[in-house]
């Protein structure tokens, strides 16, 4: 890339999510690279740079209007 990162958002990874109560449409999702915080990210997107080449792993989030969140891991990148 010419600016040496690369952004990658939450649609990017999201394949569906759904809850028992909460419609779809206002479920709330977040980003991050895991091991860089607790409870729910406020981001949409994360970013790398040249120096982060490789397999990375990132959580992405789901809440719902009563505020349970949960995660799951997946991994951007190759070896």
């Amino acid at each position: 890339m010419p600016t040496g990162q690369i952004y990658l958002w939450a649609a990017d990874f999201l394949q569906y999510a759904e809850d028992d109560n909460t419609p779809a449409n206002l479920l709330e999702f977040g980003i991050r690279k895991s091991g860089t915080g607790a409870g729910f990210p406020t981001s949409q997107k994360v970013t790398f740079g040249c120096t982060e080449v490789g397999v990375n792993t990132i959580e992405l989030w789901a809440k719902d209007l009563d505020g349970n969140a949960d995660y799951c891991e997946t991994y951007a990148g190759s070896r």
